[in-house]
């Protein structure tokens, strides 16, 4: 005859298998986001390279290697005063925008802030940066600031530039 009161108590084997499938899932489900999550850190740590790599693109005066930190597909807002109106640029356009900034300024200086901003978690950024350039038909310097909106997309695992604007100091 069984214990009245101990029969509830006890486990069935089945239920107690339960559980432990139960466990093992939930073990498994944290394990899993905690590596995405690191991943996912790592990932967005490349925000400096990024904006090394558009420092040395600015400095050759390398259009295509400016372009590759743009997103390849969706228009990108790019304001270059006084020169230019606002402009949302979609592939095509953007290129041709960058080829004739290129070869119509030769860059003398592209300060980068010290130091170089880290995003964190976050999924995006901006930067200030000081940019000396002469026209090529001039001996005259110019300064302008400008201003990157970086956006980290996580489809292309890469930091991106979403929008560029210049000011005249």
């Amino acid at each position: 005859m069984r214990d009245p009161f101990t029969s509830h108590v006890t486990l069935s084997s089945r239920s107690r298998s339960r559980r432990r499938l139960t466990s093992c899932a939930v073990l498994a489900a944290s394990l899993l986001v905690a590596v995405s999550a690191s991943h996912a850190r790592a990932d967005q740590s490349s925000l400096p390279p990024l904006l090394k790599r558009v420092k040395h693109a600015f400095m050759s005066g390398d259009a295509d290697a400016l372009r590759q930190c743009f997103p390849r597909r969706e228009p990108v807002l790019v304001a270059f005063a006084p020169t230019d109106p606002p402009a949302l640029l979609g592939p095509g356009p953007l290129d041709a925008r960058l080829q004739r900034l290129m070869r119509e300024q030769d860059t003398v200086d592209f300060d980068l802030p010290d130091p170089l901003p880290s995003a964190g978690a976050s999924t995006s950024a901006y930067v200030k940066v000081r940019w000396t350039h002469q026209p090529a038909s001039s001996d005259t310097l110019l300064v302008d600031y400008l201003y990157l909106t970086l956006r980290y997309a996580g489809g292309e695992a890469a930091w991106q530039i979403t929008e560029i604007k210049a000011l005249r100091r």
